[in-house]
């Protein structure tokens, strides 16, 4: 199994774990509020601003989602 710790076939919302590179899109940084995958198919994690900053702050980080056009 290469993500221990997760149901098969889930993904791991973060990869620091298992040692993979993650890279934060900016826009996240930007939100009140971020959700992720919990490692299984059935829970969701819910990390205010501050949480999901300090968890992520030494990861590179880059913007590359475009924010959607309002018509």
């Amino acid at each position: 199994m290469l993500f221990k710790g997760c149901d098969p076939g889930a993904v791991p919302s973060i990869g620091m774990p298992w040692g993979i590179e993650t890279i934060v899109d900016d826009e996240l940084e930007e939100s009140e509020v971020v959700y992720m995958e919990g490692g299984d198919h059935e829970r969701l994690l819910r990390m205010s601003h501050d949480q999901f900053h300090t968890l992520m702050s030494s990861q590179l980080h880059g913007h590359f989602c475009k924010t959607p056009t309002t018509h």
